[in-house]
């Protein structure tokens, strides 16, 4: 479970360690595949309240994250970890919770939890969507199409987590390190957080041989044949123009207007 608030709680451990990632991966030797990342001039990760077992763990997973996600290393922002007793507290909502995401960039996870490998990893996902804003690309639409959500559907907000976009691209990043997720994620989805990861997100150059459909009233056009036929969306003119279609040059082919 995951909430997003605007601000940020004050740690309640005296315990704390400040580490740049870039030492953490040489140190420990950690990435991908089981080799050594160089390394990144990244988000430093702050730990509270945590063991020393517990402290390594949290220094890998966001190794990994760091590690396998080169593209996004100029945004990906510093990070705060906090091990507590019970999640809960740090949450108005209800339900059992052992780990939670806090806007814009604290995390509050359960002692047992750190150890199951797959928590923290979920939480720190959600820091890389937030800090990079994977959402607010074109990857993330056609994440949404890709896992057969509609358009507008809340990034934050669904009835489960099959549903919550926020919460399957999490599960996805989970997916791309080998793990099972908990959702069922789709190759084209799967492969989207893939590419994102290496790609840094550029403006996309329209092709006039490229089929273009016009789906939603916010100046965004739409081509496909991409990713595994994954729409990918694109802008066309100015922000405020009216986007149509039109045979400018008579050749029989309809191209942006």
């Amino acid at each position: 479970m995951t909430t997003f608030v605007r601000h940020r709680h004050a740690a309640l451990s005296p315990r704390r360690s400040r580490v740049r990632i870039g030492a953490v991966l040489v140190a420990l030797g950690f990435a991908l595949g089981g080799t050594a990342a160089p390394a990144l001039a990244v988000g430093d990760l702050t730990v509270n309240g945590a063991s020393a077992e517990e402290r390594i763990l949290l220094e890998q997973h966001w190794s990994q994250i760091v590690g396998a996600f080169p593209a996004q290393d100029a945004c990906l922002r510093d990070l705060e970890v906090t091990v507590v007793d019970r999640a809960e507290d740090y949450t108005s909502r209800g339900g059992s919770i052992i780990a939670i995401y806090n806007l814009p960039g604290t995390i509050y996870i359960e002692h047992d939890a750190v150890f199951n490998g797959r928590t923290a990893l979920h939480e720190m996902a959600h820091h890389l969507d937030s800090a990079c804003d994977f959402h607010q690309t074109e990857y993330g639409d056609a994440f949404r199409v890709a896992q057969g959500l509609p358009l507008g559907t809340s990034w934050y907000e669904g009835t489960s987590w099959h549903d919550t976009p926020a919460e399957v691209f999490a599960e996805a990043v989970l997916a791309v390190f080998g793990l099972t997720p908990k959702v069922e994620i789709t190759a084209e989805a799967r492969a989207l957080v893939a590419k994102w990861a290496v790609e840094v997100t550029r403006p996309v150059v329209v092709e006039v041989d490229t089929p273009v459909v016009l789906v939603d009233g916010y100046g965004r056009w739409w081509r496909y044949g991409l990713t595994n036929r994954v729409p990918e969306p694109f802008y066309f003119g100015d922000p405020g123009d009216v986007p149509f279609m039109g045979d400018w040059d008579c050749d029989g082919i309809e191209t942006p207007g």
